[in-house]
């Protein structure tokens, strides 16, 4: 059993990035065990205040030749600043999962981007410590997972650290057009008067996907 990325120019080719793992053919890419971490990119602030929303696919193969899995489950857990409780207000990131199977030639929907939204998907919320059962799979057979994160927007923590982020930005360039140019978080030099803004750090996390199955 083993996980696979999706967007390969022919199936069972190698492709490598996450980026393009939308659908479409499976690769023969066996995905790390930092799963989350490939899948989406790194949550950054700028990507919060867009209300970006990213959506991937990737592949559960059954490789063994001649045994099926059963009592097949996905774990799951989250660390880092972000985390995936249902109901909690407090979390920054939600993310959601929802499972479909592939055509006869093995090949998924595939999406123009990952802002996009498959139509034959119904997606479920992924709630660290529930697990979640899976069907039977072949000895050869595919299932597609897609995992979707969005921003909890009703979270305090996150609308504190947008609003004040966008507001320490506009104060600064308030700051510098007024040449009031003590204090403040940028570098400044003279004569020319550039300026440049520290970087705003990005939000770490971890998306954990434990699978558990059965060869029988």
């Amino acid at each position: 059993m083993k996980f696979l990325y999706t967007g390969a120019e022919h199936t069972n080719c190698q492709q490598i990035d996450p980026e393009l793992s939308l659908g479409g053919k499976v690769s023969d890419t066996i995905i790390p065990n930092d799963l989350a971490q490939n899948i989406f990119s790194v949550a950054s602030y700028l990507s919060i205040q867009q209300k970006k929303r990213e959506t991937k696919l990737i592949a559960l193969l059954n490789d063994d030749p001649s045994k099926t899995a059963t009592l097949i489950t996905l774990n799951f857990g989250v660390n880092g600043d972000e985390s995936c409780s249902e109901d909690s207000n407090g979390s920054i990131a939600n993310y959601q999962i929802a499972f479909v199977s592939p055509n006869e030639e093995n090949c998924f929907e595939k999406l123009s981007n990952a802002a996009a939204l498959p139509y034959y998907a119904t997606f479920q919320p992924i709630v660290s410590g529930q697990p979640i059962s899976l069907p039977d799979l072949a000895p050869g057979e595919y299932l597609g997972i897609w995992l979707m994160r969005t921003y909890n927007y009703d979270s305090p923590d996150l609308v504190n650290k947008d609003l004040n982020y966008w507001k320490k930005i506009a104060a600064r360039i308030q700051r510098y057009e007024g040449n009031d140019l003590g204090g403040g978080d940028y570098h400044h030099s003279h004569p020319n008067h550039k300026y440049e803004f520290e970087k705003e750090p990005g939000i770490t996390e971890t998306l954990d996907i434990i699978l558990d199955y059965t060869l029988e």
